[in-house]
């Protein structure tokens, strides 16, 4: 995970601590959004992983919580995780820059296939992949 830690906080100009958080929202995101143990799928390549997850900072407001009830709870987990990386100090391009950077990582440890299929179970998150 310090490999990716130092990636995101070069690519995106933060430091350590925000792009800790931003891999934690992430993952969390994924972990939540992904059908039952696809996820996990991907966390098996990725050491620490798992565990950044359990200390990602619970997002979501109830505001996001009420539009994921109205949109549809992929909306809702969505604008959680944007609203919790907004809470670190991220803008919408760190946004962006953060979770191509995770998909890229994810590539590269799990594998193009089965981070496409991650992508496919997630039509909101290819907003921001590419």
């Amino acid at each position: 995970m310090e490999e990716l830690v130092a990636r995101i906080a070069e690519k995106i100009g933060v430091d350590s601590n925000t792009a800790t958080t931003s891999v934690g929202v992430i993952l969390k995101f994924l972990q939540d959004e992904c059908p039952p143990g696809m996820a996990e799928r991907v966390f098996e390549y990725i050491p620490g992983a798992a565990e950044m997850v359990s200390e990602a900072p619970q997002g979501g407001t109830s505001f996001g919580s009420m539009l994921g009830g109205l949109l549809g709870s992929s909306t809702g987990g969505m604008i959680a995780a944007v609203t919790s990386l907004t809470n670190a100090g991220l803008g919408m391009s760190q946004i962006q820059e953060a979770v191509k950077e995770v998909i890229a990582f994810a590539e590269e440890k799990a594998g193009p296939e089965l981070v496409q299929e991650v992508l496919g179970a997630i039509p909101q998150l290819k907003m921001f992949a590419r």
